[in-house]
């Protein structure tokens, strides 16, 4: 095998696949990658069982060939050459050779790889007609500003994935690990796309924003085991999460009979300076109280050896009477972290309904935060 390729091009496609596949304990392949030459394209495959990564790039093809090669040691080789073409050439036993084309730097490096025959074989993948298209900006951000919410180790497996739904036009993603519950819904129309219900893994969705970058469509489409992801020339596949998502809907809350509204940079700023008296490790262990009144929230959190933190934040109270609650303080952290909006919106039943907290400009995205009693915690 013999081919010339931009250095570039060939880092961007073994680093986002580095990315999407990690390895897993026992399964020495996930940590190659197959690197093919053949019919004018350089193509790399990955994959760890469960994520799939294909993508190719146009290459001058001297002799067709394959070979896999690790990872991690490929990423960061590449990054290390300078910029412009590199003749890529496999040598007798598995031993590949990098050269650039044209520089001023005389390097000239080896890399030792294992058979292509040893790399597993990924099924092809046949782009679907009935899919949806979303812009990936927006689906970076749906994905930031959901996943948090997720379990990471509940033995209600479903609750480690992330919902996606499609029904009506309406798209819907949901995590939740059943004390806190973020959601993004939005109508996407003109789309030949059918109804779905799935749920795929977290940490997957987390790695793929990961590995979005820039402005342009992103598809996706689903069979009954798999998801499909295609952006940038990249194909992308994960396995779904079997199991049944809870009926987020029924866990909304019915009523409410108090509205807050609130400044988001200053209440954001208020958690931030409570979490500020206590070590990070304790941060799960910590609560925060709302002392709700009519034109202002008392912040407080108070640590131990008589720790404390105590501020004032301008709100405005809608509707209902003043109320005293109280939120585990990293919980209600990381929720508002992901609020962007210039100012949010409470709205309350009592001090231990859920508590639904959206985005004041009326936005797509909305959380779902259960309280704890005035007692709990320190």
């Amino acid at each position: 095998m013999k081919f010339i390729a931009s250095k570039e091009k060939l880092l961007k496609l073994a680093s986002t696949s580095e990315i999407l596949v990690s390895s897993k304990l026992g399964f020495s392949a996930a940590a190659n990658m197959l690197l093919k030459a053949e019919a004018g394209k350089c193509t790399v495959k990955s994959t760890n069982l469960e994520v799939s990564f294909e993508a190719s790039f146009e290459v001058k093809v001297e002799k067709e060939g394959a070979i896999c090669l690790p990872q991690q040691q490929v990423v960061s080789t590449l990054r290390e050459l300078p910029p412009g073409d590199l003749e890529v050439e496999l040598l007798e036993e598995n031993m590949l050779r990098l050269k650039p084309v044209s520089s001023t730097r005389r390097v000239l490096l080896r890399i030792l790889g294992i058979p292509a025959e040893e790399f597993p074989d990924i099924a092809a993948v046949n782009e679907r007609k009935e899919c949806l298209s979303i812009e990936k900006t927006v689906f970076r951000k749906i994905i930031q500003k959901t996943a948090f919410a997720a379990a990471t180790h509940s033995t209600k497996y479903a609750l480690n994935g992330i919902f996606l739904g499609y029904e009506k036009e309406k798209l819907s993603v949901v995590a939740t690990d059943g004390r806190r519950m973020a959601v993004y819904e939005t109508k996407i129309a003109d789309t030949t796309a059918e109804d779905f219900k799935v749920i795929l893994p977290a940490i997957f969705l987390q790695n793929l924003q990961r590995a979005i970058f820039d402005e342009g469509p992103l598809k996706f489409w689903f069979d009954d085991k798999s998801a499909f992801f295609l952006f940038d020339g990249f194909t992308i596949s994960s396995r779904l999460v079997d199991g049944d998502f809870p009926d987020y809907k029924s866990f909304l809350p019915r009523s409410h009979s108090r509205h807050v509204n609130m400044e988001r940079p200053s209440f954001n700023q208020s958690i931030q300076t409570a979490q500020a008296i206590y070590p990070s490790t304790e941060l799960s262990l910590k609560k925060i109280t709302l002392d709700i009144q009519s034109s202002e929230v008392q912040v407080k959190s108070y640590g131990d050896k008589k720790s404390a933190s105590e501020e004032a934040v301008n709100a405005k109270l809608v509707e209902g009477e003043p109320l005293k609650v109280a939120f585990n303080l990293k919980m209600l952290s990381e929720v508002i972290k992901n609020v962007e909006s210039e100012t949010l919106d409470l709205y309350l039943e009592n001090d231990i309904s859920p508590v639904i907290i959206r985005e004041g400009s009326g936005g797509e995205y909305f959380y779902v935060l259960m309280p704890v009693r005035l007692s709990d915690f320190s």
